[in-house]
């Protein structure tokens, strides 16, 4: 299934309760990481997981330059996101065929290089030739987008705008025009036009080192993402679970697949920082098969009604004289994951 991935399993995760004869060992760790001697906060203190970088993938980064030493990748916690070294091995390992489970704004995603879509359908539970969402960092937006294909009657600086004001609240996905440079398999078609569905993280998210350097690395602007949830056939319909918004629920059930390295982070941190936005997939505004209305106004479609509240969403449509609206994927807010 994942024979596309130059390498093997990276990274394997395991419950505490299941360390055999390594627990004095890892509480020794875990006392050095909460008083700050190794990393200087206290996020070990929420680890439950132990991770290993298997040979295969040392040897993989050696042969493009890069050196790994022990105390880069310590054997006792999963990789973070705040971690410049753990940041670089993760972006690495993108760039060669891997997908990272990280954080993204107040959800967790899975992030490839384009050559990873399929991997990550499969992974999730998609058609494998099903579109994925495309996420990109904000300023490369330019060099995905075709502008000038946008419809008649909507302006560039006007979408420009409200995404700009949205990405600064926090996370959205975003349906737009794309680049006809880009492949066939990242886009989807709507009344004749090539759209992407692009999903931003929002100005601030932690997520925005790895995605940069990752994007540097695969020497593509944009990589492929999907929420951390499965998808499941229900008659005719593809219908998603909610996403996981906890680093270890969400490592216990994609962390262990081969070609998955895992990037973790204070969750209790992130809940306090996204209190305005609901632990679910984003919300999504399309700026494709719009409509007007009596006074000739873009109606801006509301593709789903995630974490960011609907009248939120139609403020920043308001400031800039758009309508919207509502369609029957949105009608239900999304439902967060509920943990025990």
């Amino acid at each position: 299934m994942y024979q596309s991935v130059v390498f093997g399993a990276l990274i394997y995760c395991c419950l505490a309760d299941k360390w055999s004869g390594k627990g004095k060992r890892m509480n020794d760790r875990k006392d050095d990481f909460d008083s700050g001697k190794s990393h200087g906060d206290s996020w070990g203190s929420k680890m439950s997981s132990v991770i290993k970088v298997d040979a295969g993938l040392r040897e993989d980064l050696m042969s493009q330059g890069y050196s790994i030493s022990d105390h880069e990748i310590p054997d006792s916690y999963a990789l973070r996101l705040a971690h410049p070294a753990h940041l670089e091995v993760a972006a690495r390992a993108v760039a060669l065929g891997a997908v990272a489970l990280h954080g993204f704004a107040n959800i967790y995603v899975l992030t490839g290089g384009i050559a990873s879509g399929k991997l990550l359908n499969t992974i999730c539970g998609f058609p494998a030739h099903e579109p994925p969402w495309v996420t990109t960092p904000p300023g490369s937006l330019d060099a995905v987008v075709d502008w000038n294909r946008l419809p008649d009657g909507l302006e560039a600086w006007e979408v420009r705008a409200v995404i700009s004001e949205l990405i600064t609240m926090g996370p959205i996905g975003i349906r737009l025009p794309a680049l006809a440079s880009l492949p066939n398999d990242l886009v989807t078609i709507k009344e004749g036009v090539r759209g992407l569905q692009v999903m931003l993280a929002g100005v601030g998210c932690s997520s925005e080192g790895f995605l940069d350097r990752a994007t540097e690395l695969v020497n593509m602007p944009l990589l492929a993402i999907r929420p951390a949830c499965h998808a499941n056939l229900e008659g005719s319909e593809i219908v998603e679970e909610p996403v996981h918004h906890r680093f270890l629920e969400a490592v216990g059930e994609f962390g262990d697949l081969p070609g998955v390295v895992s990037l973790g982070r204070d969750d209790d941190l992130i809940e306090r920082k996204y209190l305005a936005y609901a632990p679910t997939r984003p919300s999504v505004l399309s700026f494709q098969g719009i409509r007007f209305d009596r006074r000739n106004r873009p109606l801006i479609p509301i593709e789903c009604h995630g974490s960011l509240a609907l009248e939120r969403m139609t403020a920043v449509l308001d400031n800039y004289d758009l309508g919207h609206v509502v369609l029957p994927s949105a009608q239900r807010r999304l439902a967060a994951r509920l943990y025990q």
